[in-house]
């Protein structure tokens, strides 16, 4: 009876110990489904910061198509422009 019961339970145990090992680290398993969900969220907030960004450029875009103060300002901070009666003075 006592032979029975390991030739019975220890291949039993092995393929249950077999099994969820494979579960656990094959490919599809479970470590690389939890790897997986982490790049899913990351991937997830920097979409939203790239949203953000798209709409800030938007509005931006909408602000120098209508509006001249804008199109100056943009003119002055990027391209260093200044009106002909404005002088520039520089700190050390």
């Amino acid at each position: 009876m006592k032979r029975y019961n390991l030739c019975v339970r220890l291949p039993f145990l092995f393929a249950v110990f077999a099994l969820l090992s494979v579960g656990f680290f094959s490919k599809r398993g479970w470590l690389d489904w939890r790897r997986m969900v982490q790049n899913n969220r990351e991937m997830l907030v920097k979409r939203e910061l790239l949203k953000d960004q798209s709409d800030a450029l938007e509005k931006q875009i909408r602000a120098l198509e209508v509006s001249p103060f804008a199109q100056e300002q943009t003119v002055r901070q990027y391209l260093g422009y200044l009106r002909k009666d404005e002088i520039v003075i520089e700190l050390p």
